[in-house]
């Protein structure tokens, strides 16, 4: 399959002069050779581009929220030491899962750089405290843009780490600092003490990077210099799994005999920005059988509003669980508590656990729209973007899991026995409902309930007047007999016209 067939098979984005929306990042190269290549964020600091197609189409870490603008001339957009021109489109945000995605990668391409620098920084007398925040300033501000292709791919390029915060730590005069001399400073300093080999790995670094230009995001890496020789050989390198890497698309010059490593890497430094819309869409596989009407549920928690329409629905849990008298019908030691589903009505604001419902089959498609935000509609449900383990005490009611509340901030640890997770069970009011969690990971991108102490033994059972009421007769069954229920399983002492539960029958009055 050609990079020309992928990107008109996937419908790959049009350029323009600016664009915004939620869109798949996939790497050419991979995409052509094996089938993966799609960009997956799967922790605050990972990103790769590990997914097929097939299975991105059910991995919301898939789904990046793109703004990106032309330079054009605004000087303001330029970054230090980067070569972009006025057709380069500046990203400004690259979202998904509520993290950087951006930062993402770069945490997994510079970190080899930062651990040069960090070597480099210490032989220059700074304090621990100085010689961090500098390592830290050195990269926080690093850009990326998007070059255009011809063939409607884009090349994804970035800003090399700015060594401005360094010249100020150690007062070297503005006047005299350009990142060449900065270059030269630290690599004369590591060789006074001593330290060759270090001094070895930093000039051949910031040789393929060359401080004052650009280097190019890539898959895969370039065994480097290209040189005559091994332009015809097997220079580039995607390894066993999908990665990302870097390449430099420097012009040496004629009888230089040296070559961009851009060119050697070929479609592995190309990218194809793929719109997710109803060509490629984001669904969500709804396993768990409902009550009666056969619908298949599921959770979710997404970083992206969505909407949904035709068999699919979405409900949030807005009321806090209500103690019944019932017990569950396995062994009856377990209260039930009542929690009601409220419909939302065909839009999912970001940051919101819902209960998604679906006819068969069991795949339902939801469309992201709008901007992603940072809180989401009231609800009691909480939602968790990546998995999160349980700390193994040995004793399952002591078991904590820290909770983040995303984009990352404080943290809380939540004790196993308050949390319930979406699931079937024999719990006789509906099939479906929270129930204790026995296993050792709270799954990504789902939405639990957390109990208070004093519901701290309860299960939690759905009870929606629409779709769930025929659940209520199996609970009645096991109460007294003549005992009135209304549909939400409250006793009535003095029913009035309306649906009633007796004897396990639903009954008009």
């Amino acid at each position: 399959m050609t990079i020309a067939a992928s990107a008109i098979s996937l419908g790959a984005f049009a350029q323009s002069e600016a664009f915004s929306g939620y869109f798949r990042v996939i790497n050419a190269g991979y995409l052509n050779n094996g089938g993966k290549g799609v960009v997956t964020v799967s922790s605050p600091s990972t990103a790769q581009p590990t997914a097929t197609m097939e299975e991105a189409i059910f991995d919301p870490g898939t789904v990046m929220y793109i703004n990106a603008e032309q330079v054009g001339n605004r000087a303001e957009t330029s970054a230090p030491y980067i070569n972009i021109s006025p057709n380069d489109l500046e990203v400004t945000l690259l979202r998904s899962q509520a993290v950087d995605a951006a930062q993402a990668v770069y945490g997994e391409v510079v970190n080899d750089v930062k651990e040069l620098f960090a070597t480099a920084i210490t032989k220059f007398g700074l304090d621990e405290a100085t010689q961090a925040q500098v390592l830290e300033d050195m990269f926080v501000n690093m850009k990326m843009y998007l070059e255009p292709n011809e063939d409607g791919t884009w090349y994804l390029k970035s800003s090399t780490p700015d060594l401005t915060p360094l010249a100020n730590a150690i007062g070297m005069d503005p006047k005299e600092y350009t990142p060449d001399l900065m270059v030269a400073f630290i690599i004369n300093k590591l060789r006074a003490e001593g330290q060759e080999e270090a001094a070895a790995q930093f000039e051949y670094f910031t040789a393929r990077i060359h401080m004052s230009h650009t280097y190019y995001l890539i898959g895969g890496e370039v065994k480097t210099p290209i040189t005559d020789k091994n332009l015809t050989e097997q220079a580039h390198d995607a390894g066993t799994e999908p990665f990302i890497g870097f390449a430099n698309n420097t012009n040496y010059g004629a009888g230089s005999g040296l070559y961009p490593e851009i060119q050697v890497a070929g479609d592995y430094a190309k990218w194809i920005l793929v719109p997710v819309d109803a060509q490629n869409p984001f669904k969500v596989e709804a396993s768990l059988e409902g009550f009666q009407d056969k619908h298949h549920y599921t959770t979710g928690y997404f970083d992206f509003p969505f909407t949904y329409s035709g068999q699919t629905k979405a409900y949030k849990i807005v009321e806090q669980p209500v103690l019944g008298e019932f017990k569950t019908a396995d062994d009856g030691s377990n209260p039930v508590a009542y929690v009601t589903l409220e419909e939302c009505g065909g839009t999912v604001a970001a940051h919101t656990p819902v209960i998604i419902e679906t006819a068969l089959p069991t795949t339902a498609v939801l469309t992201p729209e709008g901007e992603p935000a940072d809180e989401g509609d009231a609800t009691i449900m909480k939602g968790i973007f990546f998995p999160q383990d349980f700390n193994d005490t040995g004793d399952l009611d002591a078991d904590e899991f820290e909770y983040f509340a995303m984009p990352l901030g404080d943290s809380e640890f939540i004790a196993r026995k308050l949390i319930r997770v979406f699931n079937t069970g024999k719990q006789s009011v509906n099939p479906l409902g929270f129930f204790k969690f026995n296993g050792t990971t709270i799954k990504a991108n789902k939405g639990f309930i957390v109990l208070s102490e004093e519901l701290a033994n309860a299960n939690v059972a759905i009870v929606d007047a629409q779709t769930y009421a025929d659940g209520i007769s199996e609970i009645a069954t096991e109460t007294k007999s003549n005992v009135v229920y209304d549909i939400q399983g409250r006793i009535v002492a003095n029913p009035t016209k309306g649906l009633y539960i007796v004897n396990g029958k639903k009954v008009i009055k």
